[in-house]
């Protein structure tokens, strides 16, 4: 594995591929405001969680 990139702020599909290339395995988890619960909008990176061999990150729509 190489270094832990920084994906926060990328779409879901570019921050997917930038942690799978750098040797990381990915979850992903969602979450919403309160007052918006359809998934409209640009999937990006609010926030990512190192673990072991993986990189959790944290999924919004905007």
């Amino acid at each position: 594995m190489s270094h832990v990139p920084d994906v926060i702020g990328y779409t879901c599909k570019e921050a997917i591929k930038a942690i799978e290339k750098a040797g990381w395995l990915v979850s992903i988890q969602e979450t919403m405001p309160p007052k918006q619960q359809s998934k409209d909008g640009e999937c990006r990176v609010i926030r990512q969680i190192q673990s072991n061999e993986r990189i959790e990150i944290v999924i919004s729509y905007f």
